[in-house]
């Protein structure tokens, strides 16, 4: 799906792809104007959420497909109860990827909620990432949208590098929700 941005009144309501994203079963990637070029490294923030685990199974079958790399990026946190949840969640991921024998590697570095997008991005374009994934949480309203969104700052990202989406409530695995020839 292709966005041109947030414009006008989306500040407040959202833009038309996230509402298409929010209400989807299947992950979506969305893109901006840049022109393609091949998904070589996969950007995934790792952070306390147990929902970020979902990406996991969309994130194998396109590094597989495309025999890419995976970058984990660790949210590191001061509070030690959210850090030993990050941590638990990317040894997950590092067990499922060597499982998969999937090339990866973690990089670590502090943020929050607020300032997700740019941090993120700024790491993208530090490791020369070619996509983004993250989850998309489908219960905002407009005072969410008001006070920013970070999916939606994401979508919309400055170096305009597609954003694979999942929806956390509708997605249960990859398999099952989209299909893929090989």
């Amino acid at each position: 799906m292709a966005t041109h941005g947030v414009k006008g009144w989306q500040h407040i309501a959202g833009s038309h792809a996230m509402k298409v994203i929010t209400h989807s079963k299947t992950p979506y990637i969305v893109v901006q104007s840049k022109p393609y070029r091949p998904v070589k490294k996969m950007i995934i923030p790792v952070d306390f959420t147990r929902e970020v685990k979902q990406v996991l199974s969309v994130v194998i079958r396109y590094a597989h497909l495309f025999n890419a790399e995976v970058i984990l990026f660790e949210q590191l946190n001061r509070d030690s109860f959210i850090q030993h949840r990050i941590t638990n969640n990317l040894n997950y991921f590092t067990s499922v990827l060597n499982d998969e024998k999937i090339v990866f590697k973690i990089v670590k570095k502090e943020f929050s909620l607020d300032d997700k997008c740019e941090v993120v991005t700024k790491e993208a374009a530090e490791t020369n990432a070619d996509i983004i994934v993250t989850t998309i949480d489908p219960d905002k309203g407009i005072t969410d949208y008001i006070m920013g969104v970070e999916e939606q700052k994401l979508l919309a990202n400055e170096l305009q590098l597609p954003v694979l989406c999942v929806n956390i409530y509708h997605f249960s695995s990859a398999t099952d929700q989209f299909a893929m020839t090989e």
